[in-house]
């Protein structure tokens, strides 16, 4: 779990670096990786990542319906 303060939509750079933090901290045989983020107040509410999900690298292929789920493939570009 991470936890991310603040009024401002999650980031790019900020899902990134959880993106990364996955991709170093897990073992190759994971094959997806899923982020949900919810609201700090109201943790029924999921938080919209799809600002942050548009500004990630064009040669990955993010599925989000809420959450974001990536490949091991994607989470090992560098």
């Amino acid at each position: 779990m991470a936890l991310i303060s603040g009024d401002e939509p999650v980031s790019t750079d900020a899902l990134t670096a959880m993106l990364v933090a996955i991709r170093d901290n897990t073992s190759d045989v994971i094959e997806t990786a899923t982020i949900i983020a919810r609201d700090a107040e109201d943790d029924d509410k999921i938080v919209d990542l799809s600002p942050a999900i548009a500004g990630l690298p064009n040669d990955i292929t993010p599925l989000w319906d809420g959450g974001l789920t990536l490949s091991r493939v994607d989470l090992d570009k560098p």
